[in-house]
């Protein structure tokens, strides 16, 4: 095992799109555990919506980063040293070691076991259907929108991380489903890739007169628009023919 743990620090808040000086790759010392502590190595590491708050200083539900910590996220990885009775070596857990080589990790509500030793365990399904993004989509859908039969649902930002799983879970229940995206690439894989029924490139509608209208027209006669939002700023479509309204606002 190496004598150093890389890791990705805050230098500066970033103003637009992340950048190089933003943020550095440093040595660190490797972490020395405790008692009740397990070293994890970190296989894949999570970019999501709730990184950009921390980096923003922005209040969240968990404290934003300060210049010249690691860059938290989530993370899945393998314990390679254990002081902790919950976890063995080898097994694999998912938690918040951020842009990191090796991290600490504890008992707590931040780790989960997934696996062990001799588990296969799909690293990258942790991440995203059954991690936060694929959570926030099936707890909107499904005790939030609770979408029915014959119904329409709207999904905004449908190509993004919790906006085509929430999609996908409409589908499963019997919906229409169409989906609300910033490009003509991005609507395409939500029709070809993720099952929508069709979708609508905001970036084309310019003017929230034409939602009610553009929803309509994708829709059946009769049937219920459900909003959901993932991430970002959306106007919120309705449709004309609605019996049941609702909006479930999924942000991750």
């Amino acid at each position: 095992m190496s004598d150093v743990n890389r890791q990705v620090v805050l230098r500066q808040r970033p103003s637009g799109l992340v950048g190089p000086d933003d943020v550095e790759l440093v040595e660190a010392p490797m972490p020395q555990i405790g008692d009740g502590e397990a070293l994890v190595r970190n296989d894949l590491v999570g970019v999501d919506a709730a990184v950009r708050t921390w980096l923003d200083g922005q209040p969240g539900y968990l404290p934003a980063l300060e210049l010249g910590d690691p860059v938290r996220a989530a993370t899945v990885g393998t314990v390679v040293e254990t002081r902790c009775d919950a976890y063995e070596v080898g097994d694999v857990v998912t938690s918040l070691g951020g842009f990191s080589d090796y991290s600490v990790s504890l008992d707590d509500l931040f780790t989960t076991r997934v696996g062990g030793p001799d588990d296969d365990v799909d690293r990258g399904a942790m991440l995203a259907v059954y991690g936060s993004t694929g959570a926030t989509a099936y707890f909107g859908m499904h005790d939030i929108g609770k979408p029915q039969e014959g119904e329409t649902v709207v999904v905004s930002a449908a190509a993004g991380a919790t906006g085509s799983i929430a999609g996908q879970i409409a589908k499963e229940k019997g919906a229409r489903v169409v989906g609300i995206a910033g490009s003509d690439e991005k609507c395409r894989v939500a029709v070809e890739e993720f099952g929508f029924d069709a979708c609508i490139n905001h970036r084309t509608a310019t003017s929230n007169a034409t939602w009610p209208r553009r929803c309509a027209s994708t829709a059946r006669s009769g049937s219920t628009c459900t909003s959901t939002t993932s991430a970002g700023r959306s106007s919120t479509p309705s449709s004309a023919a609605s019996h049941r309204a609702g909006a479930s606002s999924c942000a991750a």
